[in-house]
């Protein structure tokens, strides 16, 4: 295992020496998340000679469980992940393949509308982002929540219930991941890959729920 690692490394280290670098300048930040989609994107530039034509990357983000100094942390968060997402866009504008990455954000929990004093606590429904040439942005997809204390959705302390599943959300970019002119994902294997997704919307072969794809 040691001996294949290695040998990946150098593989992968030699397509990166071989790809030309990026005009696109991405600058240092002392969080890293700006320095880390910048790698991303030199692994997309070297795709040819990595031999991948797909692929998927995750790039984590931390910092933002505040559940103290909310107003110390949260705008240096903002601040970072705006430009590291602008210039990873541009970057992909600079390849030609700004229509064929969709960055999307993820999280495990969102958080509540109320403070616990210096912060917020853990919480149900939460908004994602969603970059790219193919989205249909300019939209809030899904329904926006009033965000105010004990409103129709607020089911205690500010814990908003969601008005849009997960399912839906990964639905819409799984039908997109996987239709490219050759192979499109099946009702079948949507429905293998997200059991529960025919309770918020019923799957049609090559079609994301959300039409936030094109």
């Amino acid at each position: 295992r040691v001996t294949n690692s290695r040998a990946h490394a150098l593989e992968f280290n030699a397509a990166l020496a071989s790809t030309p670098a990026l005009q696109t300048e991405f600058p240092q930040s002392y969080m890293g998340f700006t320095r880390d989609l910048g790698m991303v994107a030199r692994t997309i530039a070297a795709r040819e000679a990595l031999g991948f034509s797909r692929q998927v990357f995750y790039v984590d983000f931390g910092g933002f469980d505040n559940h103290s100094l909310f107003l110390e942390s949260h705008a240096s968060l903002m601040a970072e992940l705006d430009i590291a997402l602008k210039t990873f866009y541009e970057s992909m504008e600079e390849l030609g393949l700004a229509d064929k990455v969709c960055t999307f954000t993820i999280s495990d929990f969102g958080r509540t509308l109320r403070s616990n004093g210096e912060g917020s606590d853990h919480g149900w429904g939460a908004n994602c982002l969603v970059l790219g040439g193919a989205v249909q942005g300019g939209h809030i997809y899904g329904e926006y929540p009033e965000l105010a204390l004990g409103n129709s959705l607020d089911v205690g302390q500010g814990r908003l219930i969601p008005t849009t599943s997960c399912d839906e959300y990964f639905a819409e970019l799984a039908s997109w991941f996987a239709s490219d002119g050759f192979t499109n994902l099946s009702v079948s294997d949507m429905i293998d890959i997200l059991p529960n997704i025919e309770s918020f919307w019923s799957p049609i072969e090559g079609q994301g729920p959300l039409g936030f794809l094109s």
